[in-house]
């Protein structure tokens, strides 16, 4: 019966061999390292949900609030592509004028605007205009371009301008 005695002496010591491995204490490392990646996969995916849905009514604020931009623009706006080339053209008293898009200077639409009063190359702003004069000593010919909003495509680059012009005769004084 002494065997049995020592069979358990034994097999407490293999236990406790074997938990002493150096195989068991990695593979509970590895073990607890693979539970934190698992939380910190958890925790991005839910700060990830919570960005798109932020983003998503963020689009559509935007979406809102140029739909009210554009409730409240003249009636002659046109929509000048910003892309080489994109021109548009008004028939107005004087004769033609023009808008065409040259190039974007960092994110600024720079502009070849032509009518009566001369032609000049401009960077406009949404919401800025530039004001062209014929004076004719009697009277004042204004050219008023104004690019009242800019369309953006989906990556935020800027597509499209919508622009007015008008024109008004002042007198000089």
């Amino acid at each position: 019966m002494r065997v049995a005695p020592a069979l358990i002496v034994l097999g407490v010591l293999g236990v406790a061999a074997a938990a002493m491995s150096p195989d068991i204490t990695r593979s509970a490392r590895v073990q607890d390292r693979v539970e934190a990646l698992e939380d910190a996969t958890a925790k991005l995916k839910a700060e990830n949900k919570r960005l798109e849905s932020s983003a998503a009514q963020l689009s559509e604020r935007v979406r809102e609030l140029e739909k009210r931009v554009e409730a409240g623009l003249p009636d002659e706006v046109h929509v000048v592509p910003l892309k080489g080339g994109g021109t548009e053209r008004w028939e107005l008293p004087t004769g033609g004028a023009y808008v065409q898009f040259l190039r974007l200077d960092g994110d600024v639409p720079v502009f070849t605007i032509k009518n009566n009063a001369g032609t000049a190359e401009v960077s406009l702003r949404a919401g800025e205009s530039h004001v062209a004069v014929d004076d004719r000593g009697s009277e004042l010919r204004v050219h008023t371009s104004t690019l009242h909003h800019i369309r953006r495509d989906r990556t935020g680059k800027p597509a499209e301008g919508l622009f007015s012009v008008t024109y008004e005769r002042r007198s000089p004084d």
